[in-house]
C-alpha cells in the first residue's frame, strides 16, 4: 500500500494542477473580455449585454444622502460621498487590491498642481505641476483585482518639451516618487504589457533614437530590449516588432523568439502567437501554422477581415492602383475593381466606400457570395464610421461628413432594391451600447434612443460633447450625462438614466464625470458652485435586478 500511495498522490497533484491551470486560463480570458467591453463603452462601440429590468421609475435629488428607487424587493441605492473639498479638474482614478481606490486631479485651476486623494490620507497630497498622469486601473473583474499590482505605481510626466516629450516617473498614493525615472518619453507611445496570468505588468515604449525599452515600476528596472524599432504590436505573450527592418517576435522579458523578412514595411499579427502577415521588399508573406507563403509580389495596406470571412485578410494589390483583394483562410482570393476608402467587416458583411470627384459610392459584399459586389447607393463624399443591424433587412450607418458632423442613415440591403435614407444629421457626438444610442447635435440638444427604431427615451439641452457616457453595462446599463451646462461656468446637472426607466439627479454644478467599476460601481465627478469638491456617487444595483438566475445571487 505505501508503494502505491505515492503515485496516486502525484497523480492527484497533477490533476489538481491542470484544473487550476484551466481555471486560471478561463479567468484570464473572462477578465480580458470584460475589460474590452468597458473599452468599447468608452469608445462608443456597440456591445450586446443582457440587463435586468426594474418595475418602477423614480426621480431623486441627492444632496449627499442615500436614496433608493425600484419596485418590490429590488431596490437601486444611490449615495453620494464627498472625497475632498475644493475646485478639481481632470479627474482620473486608479485602484489596487491593497490600497483600494484613489483619485488624481488638478487642484484650484485646470493647470494647477496635481494632487492625489486616497483613503490613506486625511487630506490630498500634492505632486506639484505635471503635464500628465496615468493611474493604473484593475481589469473589470468584480470584487477581486487583477492587472493592477500593489503597491500603486502611478505614471506621471513632468512638463513636456516642444517635441511633446517629457520625463516619465512613478509615484505611490503617498505622493512619494520612486527612484526610477526615464527621460525623453512620448506619453502616447507608452504601452502596457500584461503577463499571461495578468499578475504582472510592465510598460513598453520607444525612445527618440528608436530603442525599445521595458520598464517595471515595481522592481524598479529599466531594460533595453531592441534597437532600430519602427513599430510595436503587443499581443498576449509579448510583442511583435519591426526591428532593424525585420518582423521580430519577443516575449515579455524581451527574449528573441522569431525573426522574419527583410526591409519589412508592414506587420499584421494574426490569431496564433507565431502567425502573421507582413510586407517586405519581396512582397506580401503569410505565416500560418508554421508555414510561410508568399501571396503577392506588389501589395500593401494589409488588414484583418475576420468579421467578413473567418481568418480572412484584405490588402491592396497592386499598390499603385489600390484595388482591394480579400484572401480567405483556405487560400482563396477575391479581387475587386474598386479602390476602397474605409472598410467595415461585421456579421459576414463587408461594407466599403469608393470616392471620386466629390462623391462616394457605397458597396456591399456578403460572405455567402464574396465575389459579388452590390452598389447600395451614391452620396456626396463621406467617411463610413460604423454600422449596426437594423430591422426589416436594413443596416444603420454612421457617416462622417466633410463639415465635421455625422449623419445617421438606414440602408436597405434587400437584393435588387437598395436604398439610403437619412434619419438624422448635424450630429457632433454619438455613443452606442447594446441597443441604445446617445446622440448630441450641433445646437446642444441631446437624445437617448433605442437603436432599432430610433424611439426617443430622453431629451435634454445644454449637453457638452464630453458630458455623456454609458455606464454599468455589466450590472444594469445606464446613461450618465450632464444637462443644462452653463456656457460661462461649464457646470451642469449630473443625471443618471437606467435603460429600464429609472432616473436619478445626482448633483448640480458638475463639470466632469467618470465611471468607476472597482471596488464598487459608481460615478466619480467634480463639482463647482457653492460647495465645490470631488465626489463619488455610489450606485448599488442588487443582483436580483440583473441576474437571469436570481437563485445564484450571493454565490
Amino acid at each position: 500500500m505505501p508503494a502505491a500511495a505515492a503515485p496516486a498522490g502525484a497523480l492527484a497533484a497533477y490533476v489538481l494542477e491542470k484544473i487550476l491551470e484551466i481555471a486560471l486560463l478561463f479567468l484570464r480570458f473572462f477578465l480580458r473580455a470584460r475589460s474590452r467591453l468597458h473599452s468599447a463603452v468608452a469608445a462608443g462601440h456597440g456591445t450586446s449585454i443582457s440587463t435586468g429590468l426594474l418595475t418602477a421609475a423614480c426621480l431623486a435629488v441627492l444632496p449627499n444622502v442615500a436614496t433608493a428607487c425600484g419596485g418590490g424587493d429590488h431596490v437601486i441605492h444611490v449615495e453620494t460621498l464627498k472625497l475632498a473639498s475644493g475646485q478639481y479638474y481632470g479627474l482620473a482614478w486608479g485602484g489596487t487590491q491593497v490600497e483600494r481606490f484613489h483619485v488624481l486631479a488638478h487642484s484650484g485651476t485646470a493647470d494647477g498642481d496635481v494632487v492625489i486623494i486616497s483613503p490613506q490620507h486625511a487630506k490630498p497630497c500634492s505632486l506639484g505641476t505635471l503635464s500628465g498622469y496615468v493611474p493604473l486601473r484593475p481589469l473589470n473583474g468584480g470584487s477581486y483585482v487583477l492587472g493592477s499590482p500593489s503597491p500603486a505605481r502611478i505614471a506621471v510626466f513632468d512638463m513636456l518639451n516642444a517635441d511633446g516629450r517629457g520625463r516619465l516617473g512613478f509615484v505611490g498614493v503617498d505622493c512619494q516618487r520612486t527612484p526610477l525615472e526615464v527621460p525623453d518619453v512620448l506619453p502616447w507611445s507608452v504601452q502596457h504589457l500584461e503577463s499571461a496570468d495578468i499578475m504582472h505588468l510592465s510598460l513598453a515604449f520607444t525612445t527618440r533614437d528608436q530603442t525599445l525599452m521595458f520598464v517595471d515600476p515595481w522592481s524598479q528596472t529599466q531594460t533595453t530590449v531592441a534597437r532600430d524599432v519602427t513599430a510595436v504590436r503587443p499581443y498576449d505573450r509579448g510583442v511583435w516588432l519591426i526591428e532593424a527592418g525585420q518582423a521580430v517576435r519577443r516575449d515579455l522579458e524581451g527574449k528573441l523568439l522569431a525573426r522574419y523578412g527583410s526591409a519589412v514595411q508592414e506587420l499584421l499579427p494574426l490569431a496564433a502567437p507565431d502567425d502573421l502577415a507582413y510586407v517586405d521588399e519581396r512582397g506580401l508573406f503569410l505565416r500560418q501554422r508554421g508555414t510561410e507563403t508568399k501571396i503577392a509580389t506588389d501589395a500593401c495596406s494589409v488588414r484583418s477581415l475576420g468579421g467578413f470571412l473567418s481568418h480572412a485578410i484584405a490588402y491592396s494589390a497592386p499598390c499603385a492602383s489600390g484595388n482591394l483583394v480579400v484572401r480567405t483562410d483556405d487560400g482563396h482570393t477575391f479581387t475587386y475593381d474598386q479602390v476602397p476608402d474605409q472598410l467595415i467587416a461585421q456579421g459576414g458583411r463587408l461594407l466599403f466606400t469608393e470616392s471620386t470627384d466629390g462623391t462616394s459610392k457605397l458597396w456591399l459584399a456578403r460572405a455567402s457570395a464574396p465575389s459579388e459586389l452590390e452598389l447600395l447607393g451614391e452620396r456626396p463624399s463621406f467617411r463610413l464610421d460604423n454600422m449596426w443591424n437594423a430591422p426589416a433587412g436594413k443596416l444603420l450607418l454612421q457617416a462622417y461628413q466633410p463639415d465635421g458632423t455625422t449623419e445617421l442613415w438606414t440602408v436597405s440591403i434587400t437584393k435588387g432594391a437598395p436604398s439610403i435614407t437619412t434619419i438624422d444629421s448635424g450630429i457632433v457626438a454619438l455613443s452606442t451600447y447594446n441597443n441604445d444610442m446617445a446622440v448630441l447635435k450641433q445646437d446642444g440638444t441631446f437624445s437617448l434612443r433605442k437603436r432599432d427604431d430610433m424611439q426617443v427615451l430622453v431629451r435634454a439641452a445644454g449637453v457638452p460633447r464630453s458630458g455623456f457616457r454609458f455606464v454599468f453595462g455589466e450590472t444594469s446599463t445606464a446613461l450618465a450625462y450632464l444637462s443644462g451646462v452653463d456656457p460661462d461656468t461649464g457646470l451642469g446637472m449630473l443625471q443618471l438614466h437606467f435603460m429600464s426607466g429609472e432616473n436619478f439627479v445626482i448633483a448640480s454644478d458638475v463639470r466632469e464625470l467618470h465611471e468607476v467599476w472597482w471596488p464598487e460601481p459608481g460615478i466619480l465627478y467634480a463639482a463647482g458652485g457653492v460647495q465645490p469638491g470631488a465626489f463619488f456617487a455610489r450606485v448599488d444595483v442588487p443582483c436580483a435586478v440583473t441576474s437571469d438566475s436570481p437563485w445564484a445571487c450571493g454565490f
